[in-house]
């Protein structure tokens, strides 16, 4: 998190550093709809999201303004901008863990209504001069949290003055000198309704006109989404808008507008979308009418493979924003044709064999090899050379008979999990084992809580850490298990290329905490399924719920009962 802040800060000093030159024109931004820069966000608001290390996104946005622009009251009362249709090119690729890169690129495609007064340029009030290219704007984000409950974000966007490098004459369609956008971003999510403010301030090149005075101004966003039917239709509303920060809530300097949209995504990776509103009061750019289209694509990435846990991650989502068996389902999580092979019923197991016990101490010539208790280890060796060991398979080879190896609430007699402390429960088949996992049959340990994730990234969350603890605790005591498959899956979503490297991601992400927790590498696999065994082929959010999931294997010693997955790829 600091690293991501540092960053950031870096960011704000360099573009404030940027030069600018007075110009004798000058030139506002007339159109307040600001697309936002991936197919994640809202239309115009910012959300604290990131693409995943590599993922893309890809917008057009094309919107139309009635009035933008009006005298104000008190001179003549008309329109002198009647109507503004302006298109938005964006595009966005993630970077390492939770950091975003876009760029904008503008172009006023009509612009009609007064024509512009001669005279003297700092008076005069701007005219319909300003089709044709826009200014150039750079973002930088840097998501700080990104858990299922709360996410912040700050982001920087700094605009280049290419509007009036094209055209020197323009008025509305760029501003005259570089500016610079510096946002914090906040969201409270509460499936499935998140919520989104965005506060910045803009600081730019001062404009006068006759009928406008534009300057250093607060920036401000509000949006409400709400996932009507996930991954497929959600319904926003967004207003926002500015004022200066010299003539604080001045009404014709403090634009504000409402938007109502909604965006469809026919498939996983496109989206396409229509809104409408109005603006609020005569401020410029605030029309009587604005119209919104937008199509655009997005293809979620992975995360750094630096492979560390974030300090402050607890997400949606995360989603955030989720990835482990079901809790509710205490047995290993299986597509539907694996059931044949992973969950086929186990066969009665073989009769234990006792090893046989002499009846009397057998006495050697040498005291080293005295073994007076008579349970086959000599003396030397025995570390209860009175007490028989009592060959259960729990540390037979120390030669002392076990109660409670674990000195857990459970007795080994009962205890499915005798070498790893657990919990005394009802279930004759996990009592003894740790709370959240434990061996099951058929080469599966079972974990009863998901590994967390933040949405599209491999960022294990905090709270993923409990299941893994319990996870490790076995890895630890079971020193016999010298190989697991660690299993990494997600839903439909996304494109199979990108399932397989998130999965793959994920994977190798819990293969690293445990390692850094302890675990050598070599007992340890990742690979990626991708969206290939699902556990439901259900296309809703529960469905998709349950297929995004860890699943890990014991395949040294393997199980004869254990098949392996195909179409799956190992992690590096």
């Amino acid at each position: 998190m600091l690293a991501r802040l540092l960053t950031s800060v870096a960011l704000v000093g360099a573009l404030i550093a940027i030069p600018t030159t007075d110009a004798a024109a000058q030139g506002v931004t007339l159109d307040q709809y600001r697309a936002a820069e991936t197919m994640r966000d809202g239309f115009v608001v910012t959300r604290p999201v990131g693409l995943g290390h590599l993922g893309v996104s890809a917008s057009l946005h094309l919107d139309y303004a009635l009035e933008p622009l009006r005298a104000p009251s008190s001179a003549t009362g008309v329109a002198l901008i009647d109507h503004q249709l302006t298109g938005q090119v964006g595009g966005a690729i993630g970077v390492l863990d939770g950091f975003v890169i876009a760029l904008r690129v503008p172009v006023v495609l009509v612009m009609s209504g007064r024509d512009q007064v001669a005279g003297d340029p700092f008076t005069r009030d701007p005219g319909a001069t300003g089709a044709g290219l826009g200014d150039l704007a750079l973002s930088l984000r840097a998501v700080l949290l990104d858990d299922p409950i709360l996410g912040l974000a700050i982001q920087t966007e700094a605009t280049i003055p290419t509007a009036e490098v094209a055209n020197a004459a323009q008025d509305l369609a760029g501003e005259s000198g570089v500016s610079f956008t510096p946002e914090l971003v906040g969201e409270l999510r509460l499936d499935p309704v998140h919520i989104t403010g965005n506060v910045g301030a803009r600081f730019r090149e001062r404009a006068l006109y006759a009928a406008l005075r534009v300057e250093h101004e607060l920036t401000w966003a509000l949006g409400v989404g709400v996932d009507v039917i996930e991954d497929v239709l959600d319904l926003r509303l967004e207003g926002f808008g500015a004022t200066p920060f010299q003539r604080f809530g001045n009404a014709s300097s403090s634009p504000v507008e409402l938007l109502l949209g909604a965006r469809v995504r026919p498939i996983p990776t496109l989206y396409v979308g229509l809104a409408g509103g109005l603006g609020l009061g005569d401020a410029y750019g605030a029309p009587v009418f604005r119209g919104s289209f937008v199509i655009g694509f997005t293809e979620l990435g992975a995360a750094s493979s630096s492979g560390t846990m974030a300090a402050d991650a607890t997400e949606e989502p995360i989603e955030t924003e989720n990835e482990g068996a079901d809790a509710s389902d205490p047995t290993p999580s299986h597509s539907t044709e694996d059931t044949a092979t992973l969950d086929a019923a186990a066969s009665d197991a073989a009769p234990e064999v006792v090893p046989e016990i002499h009846a009397e101490p057998r006495v050697r010539a040498e005291y080293g090899q005295l073994d007076r208790d008579g349970d086959r280890i000599v003396d030397a060796e025995d570390r209860c050379v009175l007490d028989r060991e009592d060959y259960d398979e729990i540390q037979d080879e120390d030669g002392c008979p076990e109660e409670n190896a674990d000195e857990d609430p459970v007795a080994d007699v009962s205890d499915v999990c005798p070498l790893t402390p657990g919990v005394a429960t009802d279930d004759a088949t996990t009592t003894g084992c740790p709370e959240r996992a434990y061996i099951g049959e058929r080469g599966a340990i079972v974990i009863r809580d998901r590994v967390e994730f933040a949405t599209g990234s491999d960022r294990i969350l905090r709270q993923s850490e409990a299941v893994l603890n319990d996870v490790l605790s076995i890895l630890v005591s079971a020193t016999d298990v010298t190989r697991v498959r660690i299993e990494g899956h997600t839903d439909d979503q996304g494109t199979d290329r990108a399932n397989i490297r998130l999965s793959r991601a994920r994977a190798a992400s819990v293969r690293r905490w445990l390692v850094s927790h302890g675990i050598a590498t070599e007992r340890l696999e990742a690979w990626g399924c991708g969206e290939f065994h699902a556990l439901d082929p259900a296309h809703t959010r529960a469905a998709r719920q349950t297929n995004r999931r860890v699943e890990f294997f014991v395949v040294a010693p393997r199980s004869s009962d254990l098949t392996l997955r195909d179409r799956c790829v190992e992690a590096p």
